[in-house]
Order: C-alpha cells, then structure tokens, then sequence
C-alpha cells in the first residue's frame, strides 16, 4: 500500500546506521551480566542503585522503540504480509520483559541475592535474544520505513529518557569497555562544547559509580 500522505515522503529512506543502538544494546547486556555475578554474593546498595539506572536505560530504550520507531514502520509498510508478524514480535518481548524487570526490582529491594542474581541472569540471556532479533528482523525493516527526522527524535530520547541526575553517567557507562575508536564516536554525538563539559565530570562520576556498584 503505497503512502498517501504528501508530509510524508514514499520510503526506502537513505541507509539507518544502527552503530549508537547497537553500543545501546551491548551495554545493556554487560551490565545484567555483572550484576547477575556482583548480586549472587550478597545485594549491595551500589548493586540496587546500579540496576536502577540499567533498567531505566533498557525502560527508556523500549519505550522510544514503541512510540516512535514500530509505529512508523507499520504505519509505512501498509499491508506488507512479511512487516507486521516482526513488529508484533517486538511489542509481544518488551511486554514480556517488562514482567522481569519488576520482578527483580522487587527481588533487589527484598536483599533476595539468589533470587535477584537467577532472575537478571535469565533477564541478560532473554534481552540479549531479543536484541539480536531486534537486529536480524527489525533493523534493515527500520532502515527502510523510518524517516531521518523521526531517527534523530528515536536517538535524542534516549539520553532524555534518564533522569536528570543520572544523565552524566549516560556516555561513559555506555562508553565503558569500547575501544577508543568506538569511545570517541559515542562522545563525538554530543555538540563539543557540551562534550567538554560533560567528559571529565561524568568519567569522575561514573569511577566512582563503578566502583558502589561492583566492588
């Protein structure tokens, strides 16, 4: 079904790449994992502050994909049979993740550390499924349907999704492991004089959240 709406150009639309999203993805996977063994030891305060600015960044990550990316792709692949079951894949595994994610919050706050470490074990294992799903099935789908304009909002919403005060730990964490090459295009996103600022100050703050959450 060929678009009507004459705001909207006719996709294919130029080539997504999906780098900053896959950063996104491996990061997230990282930290289920080290929390998954820091937690079978014992539940720290530092391990409970660690998971909740993991799970608002996996949150925050999946809300954006439900409100601005699937949409469009159905909305552009009109009645494409090999488009729909894929978008309605991903919705069915963010539901089904969003269950887990509650689940060990409550595991964390009760000090539950067998509990809490068997659940985000499983919950690294599903989402890292899932994310590789995402990215066999549904990117080269996002690559065609979804407009620039609608990218650079998906992108941004990432960052403003955090909270305020955890919004400086954003870069390095996500930074965290890379090699210098991929390091500096992450930070290189951000405007320099914004960079400048944000560098030194969250890389001190991000040691230092580091160093709660796991040692």
């Amino acid at each position: 079904m060929p678009n009507t709406d004459p705001a909207t150009p006719n996709p294919p639309f130029p080539q997504w790449d999906m780098w900053f999203m896959d950063l996104v993805h491996a990061a997230i996977v990282r930290d289920l994992n080290r929390l998954a063994d820091v937690t079978a030891d014992g539940v720290s305060d530092g391990a409970i502050a660690r998971w909740r600015f993991v799970s608002d960044v996996l949150q925050t990550h999946h809300d954006a994909e439900d409100q601005y990316l699937w949409p469009m792709v159905r909305d552009h692949a009109g009645d494409d049979p090999g488009v729909q079951p894929i978008m309605d894949a991903m919705e069915s595994e963010h539901a089904a993740i969003d269950p887990a994610i509650e689940q060990i919050g409550d595991a964390l706050t009760a000090r539950d550390a067998e509990a809490a470490s068997e659940q985000l074990r499983a919950l690294a294992t599903a989402t890292a499924a899932h994310f590789e799903h995402e990215q066999t099935d549904a990117v080269p789908l996002l690559s065609r349907y979804v407009d620039p304009e609608t990218r650079t909002t998906f992108e941004k919403s990432q960052r403003a999704g955090i909270p305020k005060s955890q919004q400086m730990l954003f870069f390095p964490w996500l930074t965290d492991g890379t090699d210098s090459k991929t390091a500096a295009a992450a930070w290189g996103v951000l405007p320099t004089p914004v960079r400048m600022m944000i560098k030194p100050i969250g890389s001190r703050k991000y040691a230092a959240f580091n160093a709660a959450s796991f040692d």
